[in-house]
């Protein structure tokens, strides 16, 4: 069996961290805007990152039975959350009525069908490097349209492959050649660049087409003026994802292991979010100050989260492994 790399693992971690982190900002940013550019640098880059690493993981896509696994790994929690968000969403009076939906994943849901239709994707533009160019040109294409949204997560899907595409193309050199010095020192001042236009110079209500879930018209702009936004965010997401990949640490550590289990953090963590979120004391933080307490309530959900207890109790559900001793393989971090 190959060993788990885990430079991914640190890095799953790292993204996995803000993911949640980002999840309670979401409830909060609007308390102090210096809340609201943490909140957009992070979304800059977080997900493409994810997305990046997961078509990294995804060089096997023609091995025989890759698919039937794929489909075990990813439809089949899919389905289960999706059902189990139903349940919660009325129970918790969001909705007045008990309804299922299979097509339109719930929050956090829509990673799980996106990464399924990129691997469907992939053998379509697993031909030549020069396909990312193709890619990139349907999602800009995508937000012409409103028809093209949240259903079947269409939009993310089309919007974010271009960065799934690159990652399959990646070799581990690559990122080798990003953990150089050099490298690493402009990585941090790219990051604080980013945080500070972020700051100083975007409005406070970026959140949709940092989101990639709906179309240019629906976000106020006209088909050229949102094919424009989204190209620039094409590039500022691709340069602060590298920046990212530059500063993950390498070496095995606490996080690798925490890593490991990202996939139990991702779909856990709504539920953890939603109850932190009904606290007055929680919704009312307001202040920069109060940030550090948040950021250790964030490493605590996801040790929470990862911790053995919650990851047997829940791994049938999450891994689709109901035979003890029986692990459904998929998208993974083994070296490759």
């Amino acid at each position: 069996m190959k060993k788990r790399d885990p430079y991914f693992d640190n890095a799953k971690y790292v993204l996995i961290f803000l993911v949640v982190f980002g999840h309670l900002l979401t409830g909060l940013k609007e308390n102090h805007p210096f809340f609201y550019s943490i909140y957009e640098t992070i979304y800059l880059f977080h997900m493409p990152a994810f997305i990046l690493i997961s078509g990294y993981f995804a060089k096997g896509f023609r091995k025989q039975g890759y698919y039937l696994k794929i489909t075990k790994s990813l439809l089949i929690p899919y389905a289960i959350f999706q059902l189990i968000y139903s349940f919660f969403y009325f129970f918790s009076g969001k909705h007045e009525t008990l309804s299922f939906t299979w097509l339109d994943p719930y929050w956090t849901l829509w990673f799980l069908l996106s990464l399924f239709l990129w691997n469907v994707l992939l053998p379509l533009f697993a031909k030549s490097p020069k396909m990312i160019i193709p890619a990139v040109a349907l999602g800009l294409v995508a937000g012409w349209f409103d028809s093209v949204g949240s259903f079947l997560s269409l939009s993310r899907t089309l919007v974010y492959f271009p960065l799934f595409l690159a990652g399959y193309y990646f070799s581990r050199p690559f990122f080798t050649q990003l953990q150089r010095k050099g490298v690493r020192i402009a990585a941090v001042f790219v990051l604080l660049a980013v945080a500070g236009f972020n700051h100083f110079a975007l409005p406070n209500d970026m959140t949709g087409w940092l989101l990639g879930s709906v179309s240019y018209g629906t976000l106020g702009a006209s088909w050229w003026e949102g094919t424009a936004f989204r190209f620039f965010w094409y590039i500022g997401a691709a340069v602060a994802t590298a920046s990212f990949f530059a500063l993950s640490p390498a070496k095995e550590s606490l996080i690798t292991r925490l890593g490991s289990k990202s996939i139990f953090i991702y779909l856990l963590h709504g539920f953890a979010v939603k109850f932190i979120l009904s606290f007055p004391g929680v919704r009312e933080i307001s202040q920069p100050a109060q940030l550090p307490a948040l950021l250790l309530l964030t490493f605590f959900v996801t040790l929470l989260l990862s911790c053995p207890a919650v990851t047997k109790t829940t791994q049938p559900f999450i891994q689709a492994q109901f035979k003890p001793g029986r692990k459904i393989a998929g998208p993974s971090n083994r070296v490759q």
